[in-house]
């Protein structure tokens, strides 16, 4: 017997909040009431939520994730810094983003088939940029509640920056609004989520032990940060 109280993952092909266009998406996006935070929360965890299930033609679904990918920041800062001590708010934040991410891998995945092979390659890249960005997000969440890295974050990031590296686009550069604007290459993008994992790891019982070898791994991962961002 089915469970209805649990969202489904079958895949869809239309959106319940708006039409499947990037016209649509944006007017939802713009009707979005930010006043009282926990309404745009609520909608936005439903529409990430389609959007992560959405089979649509790969550009057109990297569009409308792009859409949304500033508001669902937007609303889980605000539901983080509304009440930091609640349990339950920084575990919707976390939702929103994990939500997002689902999305742009299910893009990014799509564009690493073989049968895929002839789509741009910025289009690629970008999927993997923003996977990595949200990974983070993902993160930095971790770290603020307390609660380990979710059990296939490392598998996922190492299994993507291989075929990123494969593909000879590491160099790949897009602005992240998280970094104010800064336009970042994908290899940094990775490089910081090594170093946001092991702050979690630092942070959520490792055995006191091998803490000073975590924080000595830190501070290489640092390094090569630094060198990677001079070069």
């Amino acid at each position: 017997m089915t469970d209805e109280r649990r969202p489904s993952r079958a895949p869809i092909t239309t959106l319940s909040f708006s039409e499947t266009t990037v016209a649509a998406v944006e007017a939802w996006a713009d009707s979005l009431p930010l006043v009282n935070t926990q309404e745009p929360a609520a909608r936005l965890r439903k529409a990430t939520a389609e959007l992560s299930r959405l089979q649509a033609d790969l550009a057109l679904h990297f569009d409308l994730l792009e859409i949304v990918r500033p508001l669902v920041h937007y609303v889980a800062s605000r539901l983080d810094r509304n009440d930091p001590t609640t349990t339950g708010k920084p575990v919707k934040s976390k939702s929103l983003q994990k939500n997002l991410c689902k999305g742009y891998e299910k893009v990014l995945v799509a564009a690493l088939d073989a049968k895929a092979r002839t789509l741009r390659r910025n289009l690629l890249a970008s999927a993997a940029h923003r996977v990595f960005s949200e990974m983070g997000q993902i993160a930095l969440r971790c770290y603020q509640s307390y609660e380990p890295l979710p059990r296939s974050y490392w598998s996922r990031c190492h299994h993507y920056f291989k075929q990123i590296e494969a593909r000879e686009l590491l160099d790949f550069r897009l602005t992240d609004d998280d970094e104010d604007n800064r336009p970042m290459r994908l290899e940094e993008v990775y490089l910081r989520n090594l170093l946001f994992g092991e702050l979690v790891r630092l942070r959520v019982g490792v055995d006191p032990r091998f803490r000073e070898n975590v924080r000595r791994e830190l501070r290489a991962d640092a390094m090569d940060v630094l060198k990677g961002v001079q070069h």
